[in-house]
């Protein structure tokens, strides 16, 4: 199975969670691909589907959260429009939370890319007619 910009969404359009209200309108469905992308190209050699699956969605939520968390630390504390109805408030909380979330899938990325095992490579391959011993490595 490869990730899809649909597993790291919430419902009703995926079965992840990133919410594309947290990002400019369209602006997920554009970074979604790039995300999965790059962590594809994070994959260490030797994984599983699974392994690198799980390094792909573990990529992708990481950088997504910490994208939201760079967006609202740049953005002022609070913002309202006298004769409009804009209104935009962040709360230390919030930006708590998506720190969090981003420290959480950083953890799940570095899990993921060590728990893949290496395969090894026989670099002296033995021969019938040689008793040297071969030397595998890692």
């Amino acid at each position: 199975m490869a990730v899809l910009p649909a597993d790291l969404t919430l419902p009703p359009g995926g079965t992840g969670e990133l919410d594309p209200a947290w990002f400019a309108t369209g602006t997920l469905a554009v970074y979604l691909p790039v995300w999965i992308a790059a962590g594809v190209a994070l994959v260490p050699d030797g994984a599983t589907t699974e392994q690198g699956d799980a390094v792909v969605r573990a990529y992708a939520y990481w950088t997504g959260y910490d994208t939201k968390l760079m967006q609202m630390s740049a953005a002022p504390n609070s913002v309202s429009i006298d004769k409009g109805d804009i209104s935009v408030s962040y709360t230390d909380g919030q930006r708590k939370w998506f720190a969090e979330k981003a420290a959480y899938w950083f953890g799940q990325y570095t899990t993921a890319t060590a728990a893949v095992v290496p395969v090894p490579v026989i670099d002296n391959p033995p021969r019938a007619s040689s008793s040297q011993p071969f030397v595998l490595s890692f």
